[in-house]
């Protein structure tokens, strides 16, 4: 079917076209080929752009989903604060880098911190083996020379009491190798404390981490227990903030939900104690 919608957008303007469709097949989705009709300045001849395709979603389906995968629990996972410095004497800026282990640990993420109020793309799919992969959207922006990129921070997994080494390769624009080096990841900001008890009494998950403006504090207990305190303390052990203080505590999971207005920006510790039992989560605020 065929329709025609006369404007007048002039050049430089947006225009608002309304269409309302017949969907007399009930289809969820269909797709509409546009083409525009323009005239040139001090032209009269009428110009005809290539059909552009647009898909039309009918409101109200069912749309995806994304929720907590329970059943995956890495060990040994820590995060790590990096920058990133330009210093090789190609004077030759870096448009990659690639990370490694020599070592049983995996990186599991890695990532600039979301600038608030800014959405992350993320590309989703499979590789050859059939794992599920995500990768960032091609970006055009690189490291010049002399400049400083920070901060990254890269979450592995399988670390023990060994700081291990991260092997990198930086890369320019053309894909070549510019230079390669180490790096010893210690002084984590942030890790998923093994729990001393065999049946993990106590879990905390801090969301997110970094945060900006507001915090998300999950307590899972396996029991309940009284004389309970769940304090935020800085990295020299002062008392920041507490969320409970001698409460007894169910069994099952807690959330907390907290404002950082008055919290400036920096590392924090998440600690729960309850009777003989402890818990701690790193965290960050960075505003």
């Amino acid at each position: 079917n065929l329709a025609y919608i006369e404007t007048d957008i002039k050049p430089g303007d947006n225009g608002e076209i309304k269409i309302k469709f017949n969907n007399s097949k009930n289809l969820k989705q269909f797709k509409v080929l546009v083409r525009f009709v323009y005239r040139l300045k001090d032209d009269e001849e009428l110009h005809y752009s290539e059909p552009i395709p647009f898909i039309a979603r009918v409101p109200g389906a069912k749309g995806d989903q994304i929720g907590i995968d329970s059943e995956t629990k890495p060990e040994g996972v820590r995060t790590y604060a990096l920058y990133v410095h330009n210093t090789n004497e190609y004077q030759q800026s870096i448009s990659a880098i690639a990370f490694n282990f020599r070592t049983k640990n995996r990186i599991i993420a890695v990532g600039p911190p979301q600038i608030f109020g800014d959405e992350i793309y993320i590309l989703p799919g499979y590789a050859d083996d059939g794992s599920f992969v995500v990768s960032l959207p091609a970006q055009k922006e690189i490291l010049k020379d002399g400049s400083i990129g920070k901060t990254l921070f890269l979450t592995i997994s399988g670390q023990n009491d060994v700081e291990p080494n991260l092997y990198f390769r930086t890369i320019d624009d053309t894909g070549n190798e510019i230079s390669t080096g180490e790096a010893l990841l210690r002084d984590p900001i942030s890790k998923v404390q093994e729990n001393p008890y065999s049946d993990n009494d106590i879990s905390l998950l801090v969301h997110p981490n970094p945060a900006n403006n507001n915090l998300s504090i999950t307590v899972s207990l396996q029991e309940t227990l009284p004389n309970s305190s769940i304090i935020i303390r800085d990295l020299v052990g002062k008392e920041i903030h507490s969320l409970t203080s001698g409460d007894i505590l169910q069994a099952g999971t807690h959330i907390f939900n907290l404002n950082l207005w008055n919290i400036p920006s920096g590392v924090y510790v998440l600690e729960m104690r309850a009777l003989n039992k402890t818990a701690s989560q790193f965290f960050i605020i960075q505003k």
